[in-house]
């Protein structure tokens, strides 16, 4: 059976996903991406994307470390459902 996708492009609307699910969530990701898009930080090589792509990162580790401590019940829920859903893909 062929992918309609290759795995790359799989992985990054997931991760595009999270982010965009997070940004719903939190202000935090919020203001972060609404700077990105402004343009409001500095411009220009590829060194600021990457500075960029960092601090967005951080943001997102601790987003998700601070909803997963106030939300621990439903976090041990999906990590479950995502092990059901690898294992059900997988045969």
């Amino acid at each position: 059976m062929e992918r309609p996708w290759p795995n790359w492009v799989t992985t990054i609307l997931s991760v595009a996903a999270l982010i965009a699910g997070l940004a719903a969530l939190d202000p935090l990701v919020r203001d972060e991406l609404a700077a990105i898009a402004d343009g409001q930080r500095p411009t220009g090589a590829l060194a600021t994307v990457g500075q960029r792509a960092e601090e967005l990162a951080l943001v997102t580790i601790q987003v998700v470390r601070d909803q997963t401590m106030s939300h621990a019940q439903l976090t041990i829920f999906v990590l479950a459902a995502a092990v059901l859903l690898v294992l059900m893909l997988r045969t």
